[in-house]
């Protein structure tokens, strides 16, 4: 496996670790044809490492592309999707990897509620409580956990953001309490969808839910506990196009609600 670290391109069986060393990461989208928002999240990353004082190298835009382009190259990757993952650690240079990546099929998934031990507001190396808070959730048959604050207000999972449809149209949850999500802007630009604090109780006034993440792109929520929900599909489709880059985020749909035609939560 090819990968680019301490300025230079090496090749080993397997990836080192990451875990162990504080640091940042992105995890990018290459669609088969393009890098998907690659500038996003280098703003991201770097806005991060500005806040907790992590110096970042001098790279440009234009350089890590190039080294994620060659790294598709040589991990021979150009004829399909890909993961890519950008690492900037205090004190040294980043390093960049690129693996084969298969989206997860188009199915509703499952969220078990997990109460969060505090905010992750950066994409850190260190996810040991959110490794902890989906393999619980795995454990238990769902596909993730749904992290919430300590009062039940529903935050984001451990891989990905929430956007959330109400009788008023597109929502989003609290901004100041969990990741940017760039997934999440794209769908519902900051500015133009409101944010709702939304526990257990309020969800049979919810029409749809989806995940939304960078990688696997948009999914429908079919189940929170013992709670379901009428899962959207059709509509992560269209989501997916924004998040996987195949066409731009001002061409998204309006925030108008579904409609109640398709349906609300219901006890299970």
């Amino acid at each position: 496996m090819h990968y680019y670290s301490s300025g230079k391109y090496l090749e080993a069986p397997a990836l080192p670790a990451t875990e162990t060393e504080p640091g940042l990461f992105e995890t990018v989208l290459f669609n088969g044809s393009t890098i998907a928002h690659l500038d996003r999240h280098i703003e991201r990353i770097t806005s991060s490492a500005r806040a907790l004082g992590i110096t970042m190298p001098n790279m440009q835009h234009r350089q890590i592309e190039e080294i994620f382009q060659e790294l598709i190259q040589r991990n021979r990757l150009s004829d399909g999707e890909a993961r890519l993952n950008l690492y900037c650690f205090q004190n040294r240079e980043p390093m960049l990897t690129a693996q084969a990546y298969t989206r997860p099929p188009m199915e509703a998934v499952s969220l078990s509620l997990y109460k969060a031990s505090s905010q992750y507001l950066h994409k850190s190396t260190n996810r040991t409580h959110l490794d902890q808070a989906r393999n619980t959730a795995l454990g238990r048959g769902y596909f993730d956990a749904l992290l919430t604050d300590s009062s039940g207000t529903f935050l984001e999972t451990t891989i990905s953001g929430l956007i959330i449809n109400t009788d008023k149209g597109l929502a989003v949850t609290p901004p100041k309490a969990r990741l940017n999500s760039i997934a999440v802007s794209l769908v519902s630009p900051p500015g133009t969808t409101p944010s709702i604090k939304l526990r257990k109780d309020d969800l049979s006034h919810i029409i749809n839910i989806w995940t939304v993440n960078s990688l696997a792109g948009a999914l429908p929520v079919g189940r929170i506990d013992d709670i379901s929900l009428s899962p959207d599909p059709k509509l992560a489709m269209e989501f997916n196009q924004l998040i996987r880059g195949e066409y731009p985020a001002t061409t998204r749909r309006s925030t108008t609600p579904l409609g109640s035609a398709h349906g609300r939560a219901t006890r299970s």
